[in-house]
């Protein structure tokens, strides 16, 4: 039994690349929250880096390509500039990411707030649903995109984050085992996965909010984002500063962001002021690589069974 006097934990549940992160920086403004940065997925990352060292023992060594990418992306992270950023941040260190850990932060209580809000990635809770917090008020979002778009998105930014250390040309097949393709989204859905354990688990259907609705309609879609986390929405959340200060107010992991940043994997969503309209039209198929593709109709399908339960518009 939850305990009523303890704040919500609001979890927005997602794929990469689905506008995540401006979501969590236009949320960050809200005097009462406090927003945490995708913590499971940083303890998902140390298993998965941890069972790639292991597993490489006595293997072949990394592909030269990847070996020169992922020198220069340390050398990056490793510059006073990125840093010095995170000087008086509210974020832990990279190795406390354990899923013990995190479930034990997530349950203590955040003086001052009303709110905890956690933006995570449904991937990394797959099987580690038992390091949900327990014993506290918990709600559930899904926020979904179209898998084309979720496609075309993360292979620009793969490839615009190469080319900042000199690679113009991005062999995505040299990427076939790496653990965000081979354990992660392209691979199966498992934000469908997880909304199905929600209800069944705990007897509630969460909402699920498309982002191209959000994009295409922030003055519509934002209030009832709001209502489904309980807040009380004001017209001013539309936009915020660009300013990427805001991001010291995150709990989450320092190496995380400074990844991020290095890489500028989420530069536009960091600088961000408002929600900006999504292209007309989907990305085409064929121009997805092959690698984010070949389980397009099973990922297909589901995301169609979510987008038909989403809240619309004008519902």
């Amino acid at each position: 039994m939850a305990d009523s006097n303890k704040i919500p934990r609001v979890f927005i549940w997602c794929w990469p690349r689905t506008v995540s992160t401006a979501l969590g920086k236009c949320l960050s403004n809200v005097d009462e929250v406090q927003f945490w940065n995708e913590p499971y997925q940083n303890c998902y990352n140390n298993e998965m880096h941890a069972k790639t060292l292991s597993e490489s023992q006595g293997q072949q060594p990394t592909d030269p390509m990847v070996m020169e990418y992922m020198i220069k992306l340390q050398q990056a992270m490793a510059t006073s500039n990125t840093n010095e950023f995170f000087i008086g941040s509210k974020s832990y260190p990279q190795d406390k990411f354990v899923y013990p850990w995190v479930k034990e932060r997530l349950e203590e209580d955040e003086p001052g707030k009303k709110f905890i809000i956690i933006k995570e990635l449904s991937m990394a809770i797959a099987g580690k649903e038992q390091y949900l917090p327990e014993q506290v008020p918990m709600r559930h979002l899904f926020l979904i995109r179209h898998p084309l778009r979720i496609a075309k998105s993360m292979a620009v930014a793969v490839t615009n984050s190469a080319k900042l250390f000199g690679q113009e040309d991005v062999d995505f097949e040299k990427l076939r085992n790496s653990p965000i393709v081979n354990q992660g989204p392209f691979k199966r859905d498992d934000s469908h996965a997880l909304w199905r354990y929600i209800r069944e688990k705990y007897g509630v259907s969460p909402d699920i909010f498309d982002s191209d609705d959000l994009c295409r309609e922030p003055e519509r879609m934002l209030p009832k984002i709001f209502k489904a986390m309980g807040i009380s929405y004001d017209e001013k959340y539309l936009t915020w500063d660009a300013d990427e200060e805001i991001v010291k107010s995150w709990k989450g992991s320092i190496g995380g962001i400074v990844t991020a940043k290095a890489t500028k994997f989420y530069d536009r969503a960091l600088q961000s002021s408002c929600f900006l309209p999504p292209k007309p039209e989907l990305p085409k198929l064929d121009d997805i690589p092959k690698l984010f593709r070949e389980n397009y109709d099973n990922l297909l399908k589901s995301y169609q069974e979510m987008y038909e339960q989403r809240v619309r518009p004008d519902n």
